[in-house]
């Protein structure tokens, strides 16, 4: 790796911190392009490298953690080299992706799914390569043996933001692992823009989240229509039958965020 580039990119991750928005300077800065694709593959890569453990077959806390926050939020590092491959929409930086996804070493794939994860952004999703991105990421997910890296996986074919991708996230909605099935709860309702895109395997899915025998599974589930409450508004009388009667049962910070879903549903009676 060439010294100028390590220092290029010093110099570039400066300026973004100090940015305020940051996010447009990123997108210049992507455009880069002295900075070689391949070159900044390798760097992340390396990143990656150094806060994985390959023996590693069960999903960690820490790795959880960063799988349910976005890549440019971190408490303590940002691998840079990452966050400036996510704007790079391109096919060079696509058959790279795909080409990690195939690789033995978890780490690549991990990678893999961090970049077509982010690609640009979840608030630009669904993209016109977003198809194909799914496709490959659930190739990918169903013969990934590792849950650390099938957690990256479930959570870049969430972020694709497409009703097949809510379709395969079922699949998983009773994961014996829990971070796998806290995944799916945080992912579950971006596939859909309307009441009629639930479908009755969807509802199925929510409502065995919403009953998890794990309470941050719960919680996350209960966040999510909250966020979204008019993507379940034909199910409310269905859910709140079912939450209404635990409430009392529920921990502080469940009871609360039932009760922000319960003002959620009825802030829809208030809209014309």
């Amino acid at each position: 790796m060439s010294r100028d580039l390590v220092t290029k990119l010093k110099a570039h991750f400066e300026r973004y911190q100090a940015a305020r928005p940051m996010h447009p300077v990123l997108v210049e800065i992507a455009k880069d392009e002295s900075m070689a694709t391949a070159d900044l593959f390798r760097l992340a890569l390396e990143d990656v490298r150094g806060n994985w453990d390959d023996s590693q077959s069960e999903l960690s806390e820490d790795l959880l953690s960063a799988v349910l926050r976005p890549s440019w939020v971190s408490p303590d590092h940002v691998n840079f080299p990452l966050l400036i491959l996510q704007q790079r929409v391109d096919e060079e930086t696509l058959q790279a992706a795909w080409n990690l996804l195939q690789e033995k070493d978890s780490a690549s794939r991990i990678l893999a799914a961090q970049v077509l994860r982010e690609l640009p952004g979840l608030e630009d999703a669904p993209q016109p390569h977003s198809a194909e991105v799914l496709q490959r990421l659930q190739e990918a997910a169903r013969v990934e043996p590792k849950q650390g890296v099938l957690a990256w996986l479930l959570a870049a074919i969430g972020w694709q933001r497409l009703p097949e991708s809510t379709e395969f996230l079922l699949h998983h909605v009773r994961h014996s692992a829990r971070g796998i099935r806290l995944i799916v709860a945080d992912n579950l309702l971006m596939g859909g823009s309307t009441p009629e895109d639930v479908t009755p395997a969807w509802q199925e899915g929510v409502m065995s989240l919403l009953l998890d025998p794990d309470e941050e599974v719960q919680w996350s589930m209960l966040y999510e229509i909250t966020a979204r409450p008019e993507l379940m508004a034909e199910h409310r009388q269905e859910i709140e039958k079912e939450i209404r009667p635990m409430v009392d049962g529920f921990s502080k910070d469940l009871q609360e965020q039932a009760e922000e879903m319960f003002a959620a549903f009825a802030g829809l009676e208030k809209k014309p």
